[in-house]
């Protein structure tokens, strides 16, 4: 009996070391996803930029559709957490959905067949002006925005990006 009770002490304090709650079927806590970035709701500015240019050339302006800034807010949340360096990823993360689907986990449907549904301009900033100002020096994306078959936009900001996606 005397050697146990060594062996006994040594066993009592490996368990009150370990706390309440350890035990065989105990598992440390799982780590927490990390936290959404912040969007800025909208990015009305980003729109009233859009539709000023689309008004001085006679085009109607984009209504806003909550489906497509909710598009835009997913990705502008994903660009600010991934912050992908290579602008061939701007568009479809790795392993991450692609616009289409974006789109359509919105819930946005064209408002008539066209054979586009939308399009999507990135820009690595957050600030409007400086996206919109990138995206007029670009032929794709200005085209896109003054698009005359375009009919509706969602656009929103988060960390240094700035989305703007576009209905037809």
């Amino acid at each position: 009996m005397p050697r146990r009770l060594p062996a006994l002490a040594v066993l009592a304090l490996v368990v009150l070391a370990a706390g309440p709650g350890a035990g065989p079927g105990c598992r440390p806590p799982a780590p927490e996803a990390p936290a959404p970035a912040p969007v800025s709701p909208g990015a009305p500015a980003l729109a009233d930029l859009v539709n000023h240019r689309r008004a001085a050339l006679g085009r109607r302006p984009l209504r806003h559709d909550a489906r497509l800034e909710s598009a835009a807010r997913r990705h502008a949340g994903d660009l600010a957490l991934v912050r992908p360096a290579d602008p061939r990823h701007w568009h479809r993360l790795p392993g991450g959905p692609g616009l289409p689907e974006r789109v359509a986990d919105a819930g946005y449907r064209p408002s008539r067949p066209s054979g586009w549904v939308a399009g999507e301009t990135v820009a690595p900033v957050d600030d409007p002006a400086t996206a919109w100002a990138l995206w007029l020096h670009s032929d794709p994306h200005r085209e896109q925005l003054l698009d005359p078959a375009a009919v509706a936009l969602g656009t929103a900001r988060s960390r240094g990006w700035s989305v703007a996606v576009v209905g037809y």
